[in-house]
C-alpha cells in the first residue's frame, strides 16, 4: 500500500493535476467515478506499472521476510543408561587359616599316636607278654595314618597358599575390574550439566523409570540460549541479494515499538528441504513439494541489541542491499551509479513499512485479533 501511494505522487496525481488546471475538468462533474478510467489512464497504468516495478526491485534487493525467530537450543536431562548397580565385596585369607588349623590337628593326633607305639613296644622289648603283637600293629597303622592325615593337611595348606598368591589376586583383579565397570555404569546414572542454565518441566520423582530413549526427566535451558544470532527465512529468489554483512533491522513481539539493528553473519548454502534418508524406497521429488526458504543468521549490530527479547520470540526481518563501495570504486558509469543509487534508496520503502508494522502490532494483536 505504501509503494502504491508512493508510485501515485508521482503519475496519478500529475495526470489529475493536469486534467484539472490543463483541461479544467473538475472532480465531480467532469471527472467522476464512472469516467476517472478514461480520465485517468495514463496515470493509472502508469501507477501500476510503477508499483509493480517498484515492488520486485525492493523485494528483491532488500529482502524482507516475517518468518525470523530467535531459536534456541534445549538439552534433555537424561541418564546414560538405564537400571540400578549393587556393590561389590571381596574377601579372602580365610581358607588358608583353616588349613593351618587342621595342620596343627593333624601334627598333634600323629604324635600323640606314635608316643603310645613307641610306649608300647618298649614293653613289649622288656617283657613279651605285657603287650600283645596286634595291639603293636593296630598302633603302627594309627602311626601311618596319623602321619597321612599330616600330609594331607600340608598339602591343603598349599593349596591354600597357592589360590592366595596365584588364583586370589587374579580373582581380586578381575572383581576390581567389574567393580570399576559397576562404578562407570553407576556414574552413568548420575546426571551431570554441561553447561549452566536453568530446568525446565522437571516432574521427577522418587521412584520414577527414567529411560535415555523414552522418558527425559526434564529440560536444561542453557543461560545463553536464543541471547546471540536470530534466524530468519526469506524466499529462494532473494537468494542472490542476501550476502554476508548485509544491514539489516528486526522487530520483535516481545519487545513492541522497538527496531533492532543487525547483521547477516552466515547465509546457509542449502535448503533444508532438499534433504532425504537412505531407505528402501526411492524418492520421489513429487512428495516434497513445498517450497523451501534460505536461511540467514543474523547478529546484533551493537552490543546488547537483544537484551529485554524472550527467545523464542517471533519477528520480522529486513536486510537491505548497500551499494556504497561499488559507487565509491569510480569503476562504474554514471548512469550505472545512477540506478545503484536509486535501488539502495528504495530500501527506505522496506524501513518504512516495518516500522509501521512494528508500531501497529500491539494494536492488531491486542484490540484487533479479539485478544
Amino acid at each position: 500500500m505504501l509503494e502504491l501511494m508512493l508510485c501515485a505522487l508521482l503519475t496519478i496525481v500529475p495526470d489529475y493535476l493536469y486534467r484539472r488546471y490543463g483541461q479544467g475538468k473538475r472532480l465531480g462533474r467532469d471527472i467522476t467515478l464512472y469516467s476517472v478510467w478514461y480520465e485517468l489512464r495514463w496515470g493509472i497504468v502508469t501507477c501500476l506499472m510503477l508499483t509493480i516495478s517498484l515492488l520486485t526491485v525492493i523485494f528483491y534487493y532488500h529482502p524482507a521476510t516475517q518468518v525470523a525467530t530467535l531459536s534456541f537450543r534445549t538439552v534433555p536431562i537424561v541418564p546414560e543408561v538405564g537400571g540400578r548397580v549393587a556393590e561389590v565385596l571381596v574377601v579372602a585369607r580365610v581358607d588358608l587359616q583353616t588349613s593351618e588349623a587342621r595342620i596343627q590337628e593333624a601334627r598333634s593326633g600323629y604324635q600323640q599316636a606314635l608316643d603310645e607305639l613307641q610306649t608300647k613296644q618298649e614293653l613289649k622289648r622288656r617283657n613279651d607278654n605285657v603287650v600283645s603283637v596286634r595291639e603293636i600293629e593296630r598302633l603302627e597303622n594309627l602311626v601311618e595314618g596319623r602321619q597321612a592325615g599330616v600330609a594331607a593337611a600340608t598339602a591343603a595348606r598349599e593349596t591354600a597358599q597357592t589360590r592366595i598368591s596365584v588364583q586370589l589376586p587374579a580373582a581380586r583383579a578381575s572383581a576390581e575390574a567389574a567393580l570399576a565397570q559397576a562404578q562407570v555404569e553407576l556414574d552413568k546414572t548420575v546426571i551431570r550439566a554441561g553447561v549452566a542454565g536453568h530446568i525446565e518441566q522437571f516432574a521427577l520423582r522418587v521412584g520414577d523409570i527414567v529411560n535415555p530413549l523414552l522418558r527425559p526427566a526434564g529440560i536444561l535451558i542453557p543461560v545463553d540460549a536464543g541471547r546471540r544470532t536470530i534466524q530468519a527465512a526469506f524466499t529462494q529468489i532473494e537468494a542472490p541479494s542476501l550476502k554476508v554483512g548485509m544491514i539489516g533491522e528486526i522487530s520483535c513481539m516481545s519487545k513492541p515499538w522497538t527496531i533492532i539493528p543487525v547483521v547477516v553473519t552466515d547465509v546457509q548454502d542449502f535448503i533444508a528441504t532438499g534433504q532425504f534418508r537412505a531407505s528402501d524406497q526411492l524418492v520421489d521429488l513429487q512428495q516434497s513439494a513445498r517450497v523451501g526458504s534460505v536461511l540467514v543468521f543474523m547478529e546484533p549490530l551493537y552490543e546488547g541489541g537483544f537484551d529485554g527479547l524472550i527467545p523464542g520470540t517471533n519477528c520480522s526481518a529486513n536486510a537491505y542491499t548497500s551499494h556504497h563501495d561499488a559507487i565509491a570504486s569510480g569503476k562504474h558509469s554514471a548512469f550505472r551509479n545512477f540506478v545503484m543509487h536509486a535501488i539502495d534508496v528504495t530500501g527506505v520503502v522496506h524501513a518504512a513499512v516495518l516500522r509501521i508494522q512494528a508500531a501497529l502490532a500491539p494494536i492488531k494483536v491486542l484490540v484487533l485479533s479479539g485478544h
